[in-house]
């Protein structure tokens, strides 16, 4: 099948996702301002007025936040104990930079001046899937990070036992922002020019307006691309299930909010015709002569005064405030349930316990998660592909080392056996102190290793072990403490702080010794040092008004 074709059919196939993916983007920007009646063919509504509410902007900008937020690890592993994991890692860290350091230039991202990760949780927020074309060359022995920022909105790809048959990325762009990734394209001087870049496993082939504008043989034998997609949503192989595939983050929320708009939108409208409501003149029936009733603005205006026989009445409108409110009631209740909290957007005011904290953070992980883990994995998969093109192409220029950012690495360590991850933590103050009141309580119950890894989720446990033996050896040893603090005063008498000097000739004449003594941990004996308090939580650990809400432990702020 032709090319072009097989292309224009799988985007044809994907028109259901790509319609849920419009459809997200214009209920977070509220684009559609008008209040439409229930019909077939939806109509405004006369005289209606419309309420733009912020819920969807507001939550989906928060999620986005606190992912461009979360700490990144970059971790390599070896079975191998001699290799230098560190030195692995500090490459890798510095191939990223070389990405973020074009993409802030706009280089690879049509001149939009962006960064990986922001961009990347966008996309898998707005849109529920990443993809990235990647191909990594070096030029004069500096490297070149040829990673573009595709919006997965317009990327389609197919698939065969091999991996990936193609990728293509189709868009209608203005010709000035085209030549910034294509300055040597003959392009039509036009502000609505389309085209695919198709990646194939030999060729980048682009096509304007359907015709080739460009045709380049690729070296790497595969299909440089890499595309993931969140894992949640339709996993079912039914015939319209596409459009349900890698759900954004309005999953839960999609089909409620236009509802609540619209209810917001019929109390306004309400409300303004009781600010100028509707009015029926109470007359005899011999009156009843076809005359115009007076103007509506005269007889309500308040400064007027006007006798007539029957009077003026509002006409009735119903009476709906009771099963409106209980209708707003139900809405912001399953607003809340999928989507963001108003803890998450800190408006709850009340205090929480421990227990209550740490399972609030719990459903926040079951919103970031999926996230963060498609994040990392795509960061894993670009990240092998770009040492994969890195090594072929100085095999095939005969380089064994190379230039990023103006630091020269060796690429033989690229060379062994080792496994890459990314790992993402997001740090928030108060589960932070839930989680430490959760393990002060489960001090000498379970192993510190225990609470270390599992309740405080350290990124080091055993390094953190090490650290507080080390700290627990100046209580049970003082005189491991006091050789501590002399050293310490000696390192900065060294660099000439003449207080530390005579802090340090201090100490040494008080335990009748000289810094060789010291050095040589020649310490005279001293009385043990009593214990430490324990420490106390700083929050209540169970909830002890009957509720999700209890007060602080006296003393805690």
């Amino acid at each position: 099948m032709d090319l072009l074709q097989e292309v224009k059919d799988e985007e044809r196939l994907m028109k259901p996702l790509t319609d849920r993916m419009d459809k997200d983007i214009a209920l977070i920007n509220v684009a559609d301002r008008v209040l439409r009646d229930t019909t077939d063919n939806p109509k405004k509504i006369p005289n209606s007025v419309f309420v733009p509410l912020n819920d969807l902007a507001v939550f989906v900008t928060t999620v986005e936040s606190y992912l461009y937020e979360a700490e990144e690890q970059c971790v390599v592993t070896s079975e191998d104990e001699n290799l230098d994991t560190a030195e692995i890692e500090t490459i890798i860290k510095a191939i990223w930079k070389s990405v973020d350091d074009r993409w802030s230039q706009g280089i690879g991202t049509g001149g939009k001046q962006l960064t990986f990760s922001p961009f990347t949780f966008q996309q898998t927020t707005r849109r529920g899937r990443t993809a990235h074309p990647c191909y990594f060359r070096i030029e004069n022995g500096k490297l070149v990070s040829d990673l573009r920022a595709w919006d997965s909105r317009f990327a389609t790809y197919r698939m065969d036992d091999d991996g990936y048959k193609w990728v293509a990325y189709h868009t209608i762009r203005s010709k000035s922002r085209l030549q910034v990734d294509y300055p040597d394209l003959k392009l039509p001087d036009s502000d609505q020019i389309e085209v695919r870049n198709i990646w194939t496993r030999k060729e980048n082939i682009v096509y304007v307006d359907e015709s080739i504008g460009l045709n380049e043989p690729h070296p790497c034998g595969y299909v440089p691309a890499v595309c993931q997609t969140v894992p949640l949503g339709s996993m079912l192989m039914d015939a319209n299930s596409v459009q349900y595939e890698g759900e954004s983050i309005l999953l839960m929320v999609r089909g409620v909010f236009p509802e609540l708009v619209r209810l917001a939108s019929i109390n306004q409208s309400l409300n303004m015709k009781e600010l100028d409501h509707a009015l029926q003149e109470g007359v005899e029936k011999e009156e009843m002569d076809g005359t115009p009733p007076p103007d509506h603005d005269k007889i309500t205006d308040p400064r007027n005064v006007t006798k007539t026989t029957g009077g003026f009445t509002v006409v009735p409108i119903g009476e709906l405030r009771q099963q409106a409110r209980d209708l707003s009631q139900m809405l912001e209740a399953r607003m809340q349930r999928g989507g963001i909290s108003n803890f998450d957007l800190g408006t709850f005011n009340q205090t929480m316990s421990a227990v209550a904290l740490i399972r609030v953070g719990q459903g926040r992980d079951k919103v970031y998660s999926p996230r963060l883990a498609t994040h990392g994995l795509a960061k894993i998969n670009l990240t092998k592909m770009a040492i994969k093109q890195i090594l072929a192409e100085a095999e095939r220029k005969k380089l064994r080392k190379i230039n990023i950012d103006n630091q020269t690495y060796d690429l033989a360590i690229l060379k062994e056996h080792y496994t890459i991850d990314f790992k993402y933590i997001i740090r928030d103050t108060t589960i932070e102190v839930a989680k430490q009141s959760l393990a002060v309580s489960q001090k000498n119950l379970i192993p510190r290793i225990s609470i270390l890894r599992d309740t405080l989720q350290r990124d080091d446990p055993d390094g953190d072990v090490r650290e507080l033996y080390s700290e627990e050896a100046e209580l049970l040893f003082p005189n491991i403490k006091r050789k501590r603090i002399l050293k310490a005063l000696a390192e900065k008498a060294e660099k000439g702080d003449e207080d530390a000097q005579q802090d340090l000739e201090i100490g040494l004449a008080e335990l009748g010794m000289t810094i060789d003594q010291l050095f040589a941990g020649q310490l005279p004996p001293v009385q043990p040092v009593a214990a430490e308090k324990p420490p106390q939580p700083m929050v209540d650990l169970f909830d002890t008004t009957g509720g999700a809400v209890s007060n602080m432990t006296k003393g805690a702020t």
